[in-house]
Parts: structure tokens; C-alpha cells; sequence
């Protein structure tokens, strides 16, 4: 028998605190700026996706620092997890020309994952990035690749100023 119960989620969204352009985590939220909030009524219960089921969890993305200048290395974090733990994250970042194209995998630190992308001899311009987190193999279901999960994200890139 599974037990259910009846919840209400609650959904609100909020302006960015002053200064900040850009939405990385609840922390650059102003809390005192609601714009909207709505709530939904749901119905949780005690059975989930089977393990084996479930994708990766990417969660935590940081761009760092929030005005990315060429000549300075981004640095590029997230906390990835699933149960059966994560074989690899791979990185995918297109410039805003034609051929510029990295991919590289992520370092992970535990269940954080990490990659410094060097910017020297890059443009300025619109960056765009996807994160791809792939699992273990089953341990009863070998061959099947591991679940797969992706993140998108994007920064711009600015000329260094001059003093």
C-alpha cells in the first residue's frame, strides 16, 4: 500500500538583488522584491523513479566572476550527483565565432565538478555552455551507458579595461 499525502507547493519568483545581472542561485535573489507567487496543489507519495531511472542532478552552477574579462580564466562550477554516482561531466563552450569551440571535462572535488576556461586570445562577445553529466552503470544492468543529464548556461566576455 503507498502512502499519500496531500502538499501545497508554493512558487515565487523575485527581482535580482541591486547590482547583481545575471541569476546564478537563490542567493542573488531579493527576497524583499516578490513579482509573482502562485501555488499548486500536489500529492507526494512514497514511490519514486526507480534509481536506475533517475538522471544526474546538476545543481549549484557558478560562473565565476560575474564580469568575465578576457586574459582571466572562468571559472565554471557545479554540484552533480545521482545515486549510483557520476563517471564524467563534460563541458561544451561556443564563442561568438563559427570555429570557437571547447569541450573539455569537468575536475570533480567530491560531488562538485570544476573547469577553469582560459579566455586569453578569445573574443568578446556572448559565450554559450552546456554541462553533460553522465552516471555509473548500473551495477546489475551493465552496458547501458549510464543516465545522462544537461545544463546549460552563458556569460559575456569584455575587453580588460585599460587603467
Amino acid at each position: 500500500m503507498t502512502t499519500q499525502q496531500k502538499k501545497t507547493l508554493t512558487v515565487s519568483i523575485y527581482n535580482l538583488k541591486e547590482g547583481r545581472d545575471t541569476f546564478y542561485g537563490y542567493e542573488d535573489c531579493n527576497l524583499n522584491s516578490e513579482i509573482t507567487k502562485r501555488t499548486y496543489p500536489i500529492t507526494v507519495s512514497q514511490t519514486g523513479a526507480a534509481e536506475k531511472d533517475q538522471k544526474p542532478i546538476i545543481s549549484g552552477l557558478r560562473v565565476d566572476p560575474r564580469v568575465q574579462v578576457i586574459g582571466k580564466d572562468v571559472q565554471i562550477s557545479a554540484r552533480i550527483t545521482h545515486p549510483f554516482g557520476i563517471k564524467n561531466a563534460e563541458i561544451e563552450i561556443l564563442g561568438p565565432t563559427r570555429d570557437d569551440r571547447t569541450v573539455a571535462f569537468m575536475q570533480p572535488l567530491g560531488d562538485n565538478f570544476e573547469y577553469a576556461f582560459p579566455t586569453f586570445g578569445k573574443a568578446a562577445g556572448k559565450y554559450t555552455g552546456a554541462i553533460k553529466a553522465t552516471s555509473n552503470e548500473q551495477k546489475d544492468s551493465p552496458g547501458n551507458g549510464g543516465a545522462i543529464q544537461r545544463l546549460s548556461f552563458e556569460f559575456s566576455l569584455t575587453e580588460p579595461k585599460n587603467p
